[in-house]
């Protein structure tokens, strides 16, 4: 257990560190035990062959980079106080996690620089999540504010059966003041919706027909029953609906939601260039929309 008093750059050599089978566990209390709230920063600490990381925020929180840690499997992020983490330039452990559930204070988490994949929970605050590199996860459910934003930054590592990015417990606006956001225009562009289609048009899927309002697509035809997620991504980006470059549409399939973003505007997906983000247990979309408003998705 350590704790930490200033802004520092923390360096710990932990006996056996490198020792296989050996799991380390290190602890921060970022405090500087005075009354009131100051920000301390901790500049990439070196902690070799360390596994897990528990970082308690008395205190504001930067954490500037991860490549001195680059065991680590996991952090943990608790008490009141904001937390920011940068991963930089690095390969993450395999299944690497962030677990800031049991925080109250916003999160920052901007996994941009990581070439390989993770996963978030944020806190019970704002939640503030940056990925694309690699695949990515983000977990709201804990998030009572529900005002986060997910950044997508590359459609890099996706693939028709792998989405590039997986929200759970993303909140539309149902009071027209606050909701969760997909920010997909950090590196693509201004994105527009998919004209809406008052009559069924054909999607490129045989016997699989659409039409669209406000970006979200409704299915029809004898194969909408038994249409798979990549037909339905297929159909997305056909020339009837999101066949432009910066274009987006949404649609349900098997009780979640799915954004598609056609990024070159070809009518085809393109793995590691189209975008697909899943919204797990979402299914009362409206609109996909840039302000909050009832049952509508933000997408900046």
């Amino acid at each position: 257990n350590v704790t930490i008093e200033d802004s520092t750059t923390v360096t710990l050599d932990i006996i056996g560190a490198l020792t296989p089978g050996q799991i380390d566990t290190v602890n921060f209390n970022v405090s500087d035990n005075d009354a009131g709230v100051v920000t301390i920063t901790l500049t990439a600490p070196s902690l070799v062959g360390v596994e897990i990381l528990n970082i308690q925020a008395t205190d504001a929180t930067i954490v500037t980079s991860l490549a001195n840690a680059l065991a680590l499997t996991s952090i943990g992020v608790t008490g009141s106080q904001e937390v920011s983490i940068t991963t930089t330039a690095i390969a993450l452990q395999t299944n690497f996690a962030v677990d800031a559930s049991a925080s109250s204070g916003d999160f920052t988490f901007n996994g941009t620089g990581a070439t390989t994949g993770f996963s978030v929970v944020g806190s019970s605050g704002d939640n503030f999540i940056t990925g694309g590199a690699q695949i990515f996860s983000v977990d709201l459910s804990a998030s009572t504010a529900n005002n986060d934003i997910v950044t997508v930054t590359t459609a890099t590592g996706g693939t028709l059966a792998l989405v590039n990015v997986t929200i759970t417990g993303f909140t539309s606006s149902s009071d027209v003041t606050v909701a969760d956001t997909v920010d997909i225009d950090a590196v693509f562009g201004i994105h527009s919706n998919i004209a809406d289609v008052t009559t069924a048009l054909a999607t490129g899927i045989t016997n699989l027909t659409a039409t669209a309002s406000n970006g979200i697509m409704t299915f029809a035809g004898t194969a909408a029953a038994t249409a798979t997620l990549a037909q339905k991504i297929t159909a997305a980006l056909s020339t009837s609906f999101a066949n432009a470059a910066e274009e987006i549409a949404a649609f349900v399939h098997a009780g979640n939601t799915y954004i598609v973003s056609n990024q070159d505007g070809n009518t085809a997906y393109d793995a590691g260039v189209d975008l697909v983000i899943a919204l797990i247990g979402v299914t009362d979309l409206s609109a996909l929309g840039t302000a909050a408003a009832a049952n509508t998705a933000i997408i900046s």
